[in-house]
């Protein structure tokens, strides 16, 4: 299941600056996703940090003082445990010269920052929520390898 929400001025509206997709998948009647991403949205292609930032934060507050422009906010269970993801805009590597931005995927426990993904920007935007669950099982299917 799938919600959107349009905010302007405190009412709900057609039409508005804002817009947020919130959502929520359910396996069996139980929840095992929901996350926050934008509906309407712009990317500033020039704030976005480099790839050697993002690649070298190890906590949340090390991510806030960053300041991204934050797209995905997500959380599922794994083993009983929340684990939520963040997905930020950064820029691409000097090497990626078919795209302008990078989606940047960190997976957080608590407040550590305990790995991360990233793919093309442009690919994902166009389907936030799932690209943040193919993510989350790629992330469980190499921790499950690594348990073998």
């Amino acid at each position: 299941m799938s919600v959107g929400m349009v905010l302007e001025g405190g009412e709900f509206s057609e039409v508005s600056e804002f817009l947020a997709e919130i959502t929520f998948y359910f396996v069996d009647n139980h929840l095992v996703f929901s996350s926050v991403t934008p509906g309407y949205f712009s990317a500033d292609l020039t704030s976005a940090p480099e790839m050697d930032r993002v690649t070298n934060l190890y906590t949340v507050n090390e991510l806030e003082e960053l300041n991204p422009e934050v797209f995905t906010v997500s959380e599922v269970l794994f083993e009983g445990e929340p684990l939520r993801q963040v997905m930020v805009a950064a820029q691409p590597l000097p090497e990626e010269t078919d795209h302008v931005l990078n989606a940047f995927y960190f997976f957080v426990v608590e407040e550590d920052i305990k790995n991360f993904a990233y793919l093309s920007f442009n690919d994902v935007s166009q389907d936030f929520p799932s690209n943040s669950i193919l993510l989350f099982n790629s992330y469980f299917n190499e921790i499950l390898n690594q348990q073998d």
